[in-house]
């Protein structure tokens, strides 16, 4: 692993202000006698400008300026504290009106950095400070990051380059970085990939492109500085404001702020610059024409709310049943946009869908070009028109877009992290629209419908096979509690609860159906399907087409004929267990999916995204508020009913009692399908939003 880079505060007198310079005592007896005629002082104080850069890089002189009238204030700093002196020393000049002096400069800069970070600071005077601060700059970059000279093409979509000189390897940089927001190792494995060989320091390279403003560099974990609020450190990739201090391998120290949240993509850490560029358009080839092809006509619900949103230029809430069809209805403005030359983004809070999606929209867009990045996969970094990524991996784009389409935003992460929202608003262009989507939208997305700069609501009751969604039934188990199911799942003697759930289980199977029964606790499902092996015709599903092996599917039943051991004997139902840790967890959907497993124990993961015919629905313990919220309770619903072959089936919550929750959601489902009933009726297809 590198280590990190080192940056110093550097202060230079601006422009007008030069000739009112004088040489300074003190400076001579901070800085050594070599570095006291230059910029260090007024006579009576003047306006400087604080810069931030890497080792061997400093200032370039100003125009008619003096080569010394740069001088280092502070250094050797990891980023984010250099970045954090940098804005409170020029925060420090504005109260002071501009009339500050560099020993001012100095005294403010320390006083700072020991009251924040003391470990991190370096006292200047010392030969160490004299001799880096002083290292020469790199080559100069182009003036704009346009093309490199003697390439001989595009050097993006040339193959096997080998990097000739730093200007070229600043000016592929910035080109890659268009539309994204990448730290400085991302950076070079992306530029690797497109093969362009990175020699020497990647952050020494783009600091002259930094200081023309042509990229923006900021540390993985900034320190915020807001009047009359204390210093907070936030994460700058994804805004949290969760901020651990940890041992850090790249700054060699013993405590680093590093996000806590955005981890899955890579530590983002004070000592990591972050690398941003918004989406710089390039003269290209006319841009593709897209229509839609779609094996299936769209309801007039659907055609309504497609038509309107392709029109409309604010930001849109769609406002719309489990299993309505909202990927369809966005179609259209999604072709549009990418006939005038546009890019959209698709951000899903699910890794599991990303592939599904992507090859839907490849089906329903030909020609438009997709792109699918999701975690646990290469990274990309091409330029497809249409990306479908997660809701954390689109936090890699940073003014990318002209629309940004986000799938389930009351979905977690996005329900319990307001500001990864407004992270992801980050990806679209200035002037592009974001549309948001769900059937449970959160009160603070319903607060912002009909608000001046909010959301524009396109409600989409109905299914688009016009058949209502099922309402759910309450069936209540007096022992359904959370301690019995504890003691149930710990081996304790059959729970009444469990015959229950076997007389549903068989209902829906004996009629030629496949049953979902969701658990509020990960090693809740396991035990469960344990559970239905040991009182009723159920065997435990494998791979392989026999019973299950030790730990497979989170049965924990040994390897052998299923017939020779009791609790299989007369079996009829293949049951499996399924969480988001279990390795097998894609072959066992997909088994589901294909009816070779009649009954699936799931967790939370399959409330969204899925859809298995002839399906039937339990929720174990939905009186469990803690785990299921009205919200989700609706989403598990949905998952029943939502093909047209299969328009109907059951769902059940049971429960010891009934909760508001569950009120909650099945007067929800209740009042979609009176909206629909309505809007069919008066051949209207948008219902008021407040009669939803």
């Amino acid at each position: 692993m590198s280590r990190a880079a080192r940056f110093w505060v550097w202060a230079r007198v601006e422009p007008g202000a030069a000739a009112g310079l004088a040489q300074s005592s003190d400076a001579r007896r901070c800085f050594g006698r070599r570095l006291a005629p230059g910029l260090l002082g007024c006579r009576d104080g003047g306006r400087m400008r604080f810069s931030v850069h890497p080792e061997g890089a400093r200032p370039p002189a100003a125009s008619g300026g003096p080569a010394e009238e740069a001088q280092p204030v502070a250094g050797p700093l990891v980023l984010g504290y250099a970045e954090a002196l940098r804005a409170h020393l020029e925060a420090w000049q504005a109260a002071k009106r501009g009339r500050i002096t560099a020993r001012g400069a100095r005294r403010e800069a320390r006083r700072f950095a020991m009251a924040h970070f003391p470990w991190a600071w370096v006292e200047p005077g010392s030969g160490a400070f004299l001799s880096e601060a002083a290292g020469e700059g790199p080559a100069a970059a182009p003036e704009r990051p346009g093309e490199a000279a003697g390439t001989g093409g595009d050097p993006l979509r040339n193959g096997s380059l080998l990097v000739a000189s730093p200007p070229e390897v600043s000016v592929w940089a910035a080109r890659l970085l268009s539309g994204r927001r990448l730290f400085s190792h991302e950076l070079a494995k992306a530029l690797s990939h497109r093969g362009v060989a990175v020699f020497g320091d990647l952050d020494l390279l783009l600091d002259p492109l930094v200081q023309q403003g042509d990229i923006c560099r900021h540390p993985g974990v900034e320190l915020v500085l807001e009047p009359g609020a204390p210093p907070a450190w936030r994460c700058r990739r994804c805004l949290s404001p969760r901020i651990g201090w940890h041992p850090c391998p790249r700054c060699r120290q013993d405590a680093c702020p590093q996000c806590d949240d955005c981890r899955s993509l890579g530590a983002s850490s004070a000592c990591l610059a972050l690398y941003e560029r918004p989406h710089e358009e390039r003269p290209e080839a006319a841009p593709p024409q897209v229509r839609v092809h779609l094996p299936f006509t769209l309801s007039p619900f659907q055609e309504r709310v497609s038509w309107e949103l392709a029109q409309t230029g604010d930001d849109v809430l769609i406002w719309a049943a489990c299993g309505s069809g909202k990927t369809e209805v966005t179609l259209r403005a999604v072709s549009e946009t990418v006939s005038r030359g546009g890019r959209v983004l698709f951000a899903l809070p699910r890794r599991d869908v990303v592939d599904q999606l992507g090859q839907r929209l490849r089906d329903a867009l030909p020609g438009a070009g997709v792109s699918t990045l999701r975690g646990g996969a290469e990274p990309g970094y091409g330029d497809a028109p249409v990306t479908v990524a997660t809701v954390h991996q689109a936090l890699r784009f940073c003014q990318r877009f002209d629309l940004v389409i986000v799938d389930e935003v009351d979905a977690y992460p996005l329900d319990q992290e307001a500001w990864l929202l407004a992270a992801l608003e980050r990806a679209r262009r200035p002037g592009g629209r974001l549309v948001l989507m769900t059937a449970t939208p959160p009160e603070r997305i319903v607060a912002r419908i009909g608000r001046a700069g909010g959301l524009r609501c396109l409600t989409l009751p109905g299914r688009p096979h016009g058949h209502p969604l099922p309402v759910p039934e309450v069936v209540t188990a007096p022992d359904l509690a959370v301690e019995g199911l504890w003691a149930a799942s710990h081996g304790g003697k059959t729970p009444g609860w469990l015959g229950t759930l076997d007389r549903l289980a068989r209902e829906s199977l004996e009629r030629g159906r496949r049953l979902l029964v969701f658990v509020p606790a990960v090693r809740l499902a396991g035990a469960v399907a344990r559970m239905l092996c040991r009182t009723g015709p159920y065997f435990p599903w494998d791979a392989r087409g026999g019973p299950a092996g030790p730990g497979r599917d989170g049965l924990r039943t040994p390897l052998g004929d299923r017939r020779e051991r009791p609790e299989c004997r007369g079996g009829r139902f293949a049951v499996a267990a399924v969480h988001a840790g279990d390795p097998c967890r894609t072959e066992k959907v997909a088994a589901f999916a294909a009816g070779k497993i009649d009954v699936l124990v799931s967790t939370s993961i399959l409330e969204r995204g899925v859809t298995f015919p002839g399906l039937d629905v339990v929720v174990l313990a939905a009186d469990w508020e803690r785990v299921y919220s009205a919200r989700s309770l609706v989403q598990m619903a949905g998952r029943v009913g939502r093909s047209p072959k299969d328009p109907t089936g059951r769902v059940v919550f049971l429960a010891r009692s009934g909760t508001p929750a569950m009120a909650e959601a099945i007067d929800t489902i209740r009042r979609f399908n009176e909206a629909s009933r309505r809007v069919i009726q008066a051949g209207s297809v948008r219902p008021s939003p407040a009669k939803i």
